[in-house]
């Protein structure tokens, strides 16, 4: 299973919440328009999930909190220009590529253990949960942390995006097996014990 592109942002970046002002009654939704805050094209929200959206630019996309928003009447704007969004995507895939190493210990925002690296494959790395599933993600999906590399979501929501994409995997597998079309999942259970 590969997970949406997203990227984990420096906390830099995460940092402009704190310049914002509270929150407004701001209704996310895509195609909202952002801009900084001199009324700089900064891109457009191209999904919401739960307290983040994705933010695409000129260039990257990105997963930001809603936080990270305020509120104006013709969609939202946030304390960061295009170009810094931009460089701190920039900077933060850099230190990914560094990162994300066979054998490293993958954790989440929280510093809560996630997965282990256990194979990067051009622009893939298969990651192993703790229940021994295997997911790939893209390189792009990792951050740097204080101890490694991190991802944006937690094993929990991993874990749960895993499970509900097997069984959609086996009904797309089945409709494309009757049309002579090969599927390949790349989320699969191992029958590795656990360590």
């Amino acid at each position: 299973m590969t997970i949406r592109k997203t990227f984990l942002v420096s906390a830099a970046l995460l940092a402009s919440a704190a310049l914002q002002p509270a929150l407004a009654q701001a209704s996310f939704a895509s195609g909202a328009k952002v801009s900084d805050t001199a009324g700089g094209a900064v891109g457009t929200i191209t999904s919401v999930d739960g307290e983040f959206v994705i933010l695409k630019t000129d260039k990257h996309e990105v997963r930001l909190p809603k936080a990270s928003f305020t509120s104006v009447e013709d969609g939202f704007i946030m304390a960061m220009t295009q170009a810094q969004v931009n460089a701190a995507v920039e900077q933060s895939l850099a230190k990914a590529d560094n990162l994300v190493t066979v054998g490293a210990m993958v954790r989440d925002t929280s510093g809560g253990f996630v997965g282990s690296i256990q194979k990067v494959e051009g622009e893939l790395a298969t990651l192993k949960l703790a229940g021994n599933s295997l997911v790939q993600l893209p390189v792009s999906a990792f951050g740097s942390g204080p101890s490694g590399p991190v991802i944006a979501m937690t094993a929990a929501e991993l874990q749960t995006q895993v499970a509900a994409a097997v069984p959609a995997l086996a009904v797309e597998a089945a409709a494309e097996t009757e049309t002579g079309t090969a599927v390949t999942a790349q989320a699969t259970e191992s029958t590795e014990p656990t360590e």
